[in-house]
């Protein structure tokens, strides 16, 4: 099995940087895309690649309610009465009320 390799555009052209100098911070140069060091333009200092700081704000943490969408199986727990504010040993009360019908309903099919 042989490989192709396919590069696309110039890869020899310059591409925009951002390198970090010791002394003076980080700065912006024009550079082929092979290189991990540029001189820094006030003090011609060697000064490595460092990744750009990103163009904008990264939230922490972002939560969106979705639609609702129906359970794949039927003995689900649906908890949607809690996130709209039932109070929690209400909810238990109705969850182990469900429970309990649901065992009657097997025992009854299964004595007959």
């Amino acid at each position: 099995m042989s490989f192709t390799m396919r590069v696309r555009g110039d890869s020899s052209g310059l591409i925009l940087s951002e390198f970090l100098c010791a002394q003076h911070g980080r700065f912006d140069a024009l550079v082929s895309r092979e290189a991990e060091s540029s001189p820094c333009p006030a003090c011609n200092a060697a000064s490595p690649w460092t990744p750009s700081a990103p163009l904008s704000r990264v939230r922490i943490a972002e939560v969106t309610r979705g639609k609702f969408e129906k359970p794949e199986h039927p003995g689900h727990l649906d908890t949607r009465a809690l996130a709209d504010g039932m109070p929690l040993n209400e909810w238990k009360a109705k969850r182990d009320a469900i429970r309990k019908e649901r065992l009657r309903k097997h025992v009854k099919e299964r004595l007959g």
